[in-house]
């Protein structure tokens, strides 16, 4: 149940109010807490931050999100630790921290690779092409974009390749080249 709870929680952040997904996971951590569940509860909580993020409450969520992590590291749990980075680039990106941006991508790359949660590196990637893009780091945009293309394939989401589609159309963008950039918005669209 708790596990079911964690899903539901991670869904209705995307989907519902902030009121109803922090009881969703308000549930599931405490759920997770009884079952022993340590992987769960950690998760939990790292997705708890980003519904304090969400709500303007950066400084909270970030200490929440790092007391997160340090638990996932002392059980070395690298999968709860890749998803957990992974937020917290979020938060710092949220709060214009762009030097703890910068210091945590290449640990939050490497959490991710290691632990084979293929769907959420994939994910980190599209968004770090984006940032790239926008800092006009365009090889590192590159770069992380054919990455996330190459996991695209595994993954199998349109969803996720729309995502991806989105990225490339920024970076072409930013490169000048607005037929291209206009072709990868298209075929986004056409994948959502």
């Amino acid at each position: 149940a708790a596990a079911a709870r964690l899903a539901l929680g991670t869904i209705l952040l995307r989907i519902a109010g902030n009121d109803e997904t922090r009881r969703a996971l308000e549930a599931a951590r405490t759920g997770c807490v009884q079952a022993q569940d340590r992987r769960g509860e950690i998760l939990a909580r790292s997705v708890l931050a980003i519904v304090a993020g969400k709500e303007g409450r950066l400084t909270e969520a970030i200490r929440s999100a790092d007391a997160a992590l340090a638990d996932a590291r002392a059980i070395g749990d690298r999968w709860a630790e890749g998803n957990v980075r992974s937020q917290r680039l979020i938060l710092y990106n949220w709060a214009d921290e762009t030097e703890a941006v910068e210091a945590d991508i290449e640990p939050t790359l490497a959490a991710l690779r290691e632990s084979g949660n293929r769907q959420v590196l994939m994910t980190t990637l599209t968004n770090l092409a984006i940032v790239a893009s926008e800092a006009l780091d365009l090889e590192r945009g590159e770069a992380y974009i054919v990455e996330a293309e190459g996991l695209s394939r595994r993954v199998g989401s349109q969803v996720a390749s729309a995502t991806i589609d989105r990225a490339r159309g920024q970076l072409e963008q930013m490169r000048g080249d607005f037929d291209l950039a206009r072709k990868s918005y298209l075929t986004a669209l056409e994948k959502v």
